[in-house]
């Protein structure tokens, strides 16, 4: 019997149910509509004014896996994704080092598609090369979204604290969102696209780790659009991130209760006049400020994790 199964493949349900249905399930989150702006934007910005959306719902899980140090699960609209840390751990064959290393490993699953199989048949007619299915190895392997990952996790870490210790945080993409591009350029996309979700779920599973951090790193992304009367659409997806549609996408990842940002990238799509400062400077404002509505999210959730776990204590 067990040699008769695939362990490529998940071996789960072909069904799927939500985590939650409705948005009565989620906690309110304030400072989605306060005034003012932040501090981390030009003053031309801050005399703007500009008013962030609502921020988009998500669901956050922590202690999700009990043979890892920390770990987290979360899931957002057609994301969903999960975090392991395993360490602070002592590195043999290692030279002394007065700081610790952070080792990052980011991978898609090989099933990770968010359209469902009606729609994703519908768009496999039009290009051959959208939603395809990844080959386990080195086709899941998501290097540029690791490199930038880390770059976002480590200036949150006090690394000073674990000399010649290793940290080793795992993020594995279930299901990435539709990120539709050019030329086979979707999956360049989905990588911006997950990067602030998972830099959410890492923060949150080293610091259910109990590792020691300056602050909590979260991250959110806007796409700028080409014409100028639409709205800078936040946490976008499909159509969304069309290069027919947008011109870049920002993804900012930051520190709220420090006020400082940890990584911020810019990513131009298709060709064309590209974004200017001040659209640049208006999607970071909005940005500065979802940022620290999803803070209070995932500050909540890790009060409540400990809570829980001193009362089972």
């Amino acid at each position: 019997m067990a040699a008769s199964l695939d362990r490529r493949r998940a071996n789960g349900p072909e069904t799927y149910a939500p985590r939650y249905v409705s948005f009565s399930h989620f906690h309110s989150l304030p400072g989605a509509s306060s005034g003012g702006a932040s501090t981390l934007t030009a003053p031309a910005v801050a005399r703007a004014r500009a008013r962030a959306p609502p921020p988009q719902p998500f669901y956050i899980a922590l202690g999700t896996s009990p043979q890892a140090s920390g770990s987290s699960y979360v899931e957002a609209d057609c994301l969903r994704l999960v975090c392991a840390v395993y360490g602070p751990r002592q590195s043999k064959g290692r030279a002394y080092s007065a700081k610790a290393e952070l080792n990052v490993e980011a991978r898609y699953a090989p099933f990770a598609c968010a359209s469902p199989p009606a729609a994703a048949a519908a768009a496999a007619s039009a290009s051959s090369s959208h939603h395809r299915r990844r080959k386990p190895g080195k086709d899941v392997e998501a290097a540029a979204l690791s490199s930038a990952l880390q770059s976002a996790l480590l200036p949150s870490i006090r690394i000073e604290l674990l000399p010649k210790a290793t940290i080793d945080v795992h993020v594995t993409i279930i299901q990435s969102p539709a990120a539709e591009g050019e030329g086979g350029g979707g999956e360049r996309w989905d990588d911006a696209l997950c990067l602030p979700w998972a830099s959410i779920a890492a923060s949150a599973a080293i610091a259910h780790a109990g590792i020691e951090m300056w602050a909590l790193v979260v991250g959110c992304c806007a796409s700028i659009p080409r014409n100028p009367d639409v709205p800078i659409e936040v946490h976008p997806h499909g159509d969304e991130c069309s290069p027919r549609q947008s011109k870049a996408i920002v993804t900012l990842s930051t520190m709220p209760s420090l006020g400082s940002v940890t990584a911020m990238e810019i990513s131009a799509l298709g060709g064309g006049q590209g974004a200017s400062l001040e659209e640049v400077d208006k999607a970071i404002a909005i940005l500065t400020k979802t940022n620290e509505s999803l803070h209070f999210t995932v500050a909540r959730a890790l009060q409540e994790s400990h809570s829980a776990r001193e009362a089972a204590r």
